[in-house]
């Protein structure tokens, strides 16, 4: 038999457990789709640039990062995803959306939840 021709895992051949795991096989298109996100997320960096919060004086005590309450980043992710994701929000499953977002275009996101609440990631 064949090299590529001996199944090696069930019924799949070597090239095809290959092709299974090669994206670009799969998605011929996919530089072009990720430059697409990469300019979206450009796009939204511009519109809401990150800021740094002081919570004192010393600069021990500056924050990097938006001060959102737990309370206010929750209303702000329903609002905004998709309603069949709101209860894996609500469960804490983490799961993956998009939105489009005005005078921004489309946003992928991962959200989750964790012992600080719930939470986002935007790719």
């Amino acid at each position: 038999m064949p090299t590529d021709r001996k199944k090696v895992f069930l019924d799949y051949t070597q090239t095809e457990l290959d092709q299974a795991y090669d994206q670009l096989f799969w998605a011929p298109n996919r530089d072009a789709i990720q430059a697409e996100i990469r300019k979206d997320c450009e796009a939204v960096r511009k519109a809401m640039p990150p800021r740094t919060e002081r919570y004192g004086k010393s600069e021990m005590q500056m924050l990097d990062e938006p001060a959102l309450g737990a309370d206010d980043v929750e209303s702000l992710l329903v609002e905004l995803m998709p309603d069949r994701n709101r209860d894996a929000l609500r469960t804490g499953v983490g799961t993956e959306w998009v939105c489009d977002v005005a005078d921004v275009g489309r946003v992928s996101c991962m959200s989750f939840r964790d012992h600080r609440g719930a939470g986002a990631i935007s790719g």
